[in-house]
């Protein structure tokens, strides 16, 4: 059977600790934290009907400052900037190499003023110029960070999705439930491609042009730690 028992072959320790967000600590138990998901009701991902692009996001900006610290196995960007009308923004976006070596799994995140979805589209550029996938924690994702997820399936025609193997499925309890016990090997059992779990079921890449856009501004500090002991 494919489901429950082939999705729990990856199963790995979960991130924990506290993130600040708000003034307030949060405790971290999943990919994105809930002001990244409100963002999305603000417009801060372009949409099919004609919002702004990230780019054009980036432009009318006071200022962007984004840092990033690359290793083997981690990817983290910290993003600072300022809105002339929305004031100061932030985020942290902080991803692990998967065991199986095929995604940059984000384990954890925090944002304020609207800076968060810029920030996991710099992390998944960065992860597609590897040519691994950005994807959502592998076991707890919560009903915000589900959002999100969701939003890139739906929303985002500048991002691919790619079909992950089953091992490198998520196997938390949205993957649960009779549709899903009664998946079996033959492809026409599983749920259609529009069904929100494929948003976890796989990764997401996106081509370098926010990057390129702030290294012609200057506004990026890369620091590439890959390969040093």
């Amino acid at each position: 059977m494919v489901g429950s028992s082939a999705v729990h072959q990856d199963k790995r320790t979960e991130p924990q600790g506290t993130e600040q967000e708000s003034g307030q600590a949060t405790e971290v138990t999943e990919s994105p934290l809930v002001s990244v998901s409100s963002e999305l009701s603000e417009g801060s991902f372009p949409e099919r009907s004609g919002k702004k692009t990230p780019l054009e996001k980036i432009q009318e900006l006071d200022s962007i400052e984004v840092e990033v610290t690359l290793t083997d196995y981690v990817i983290d960007v910290t993003l600072n900037g300022v809105h002339p009308e929305k004031g100061p923004l932030s985020a942290n976006v902080h991803c692990k190499k998967s065991m199986s070596g095929t995604m940059m799994i984000v384990e954890s995140s925090g944002a304020q003023g609207g800076g968060g979805p810029l920030a996991y589209d710099i992390a998944m550029e960065l992860a597609t110029e590897r040519g691994l996938s950005l994807a959502a924690d592998r076991g707890r994702v919560s009903d915000e960070a589900y959002e999100v997820w969701k939003y890139y399936q739906a929303n985002r025609p500048d991002v691919d999705m790619v079909e992950l193997s089953v091992g490198d499925w998520y196997h938390g309890h949205r993957a649960e439930g009779p549709e899903f016990d009664a998946m079996q090997e033959d492809r026409a059992t599983w749920p259609a491609r529009d069904h929100p779990i494929w948003s976890l079921w796989s990764g997401f890449q996106k081509e370098p042009e926010i990057i390129n856009a702030l290294q012609k501004m200057g506004s990026i500090d890369i620091r590439d730690r890959r390969g040093e002991s």
